[in-house]
């Protein structure tokens, strides 16, 4: 089975604003992060700080517990590439 590339493996991001608090989604890069946010608490027209950290690419020993799945979160997160 070929390799992976670390950088074709999605990372868990943890969004935080000061209204909603914190999420954490599965996503490709930070605007990834960034709207998967926005579509989960329906912020579409959110104009405050949304504050991005990357916590590393998912590996089996990630405790996928504290990660949103919701499908349209996942699909839009995945969706936005660097």
């Amino acid at each position: 089975m070929p390799k992976v590339k670390e950088s074709n493996v999605p990372h868990i991001f943890k969004t935080t604003d000061v209204d909603f608090g914190e999420c954490q989604h599965l996503c490709m890069c930070r605007e990834g992060a960034i709207q998967a946010h926005l579509l989960h608490h329906g912020l579409a027209e959110y104009n405050k700080e949304i504050t991005v950290e990357d916590l590393g690419p998912i590996k089996s020993e990630t405790d996928r517990g504290s990660i949103c799945f919701v499908s349209l979160c996942v699909l839009y997160g995945l969706s936005f590439d660097e």
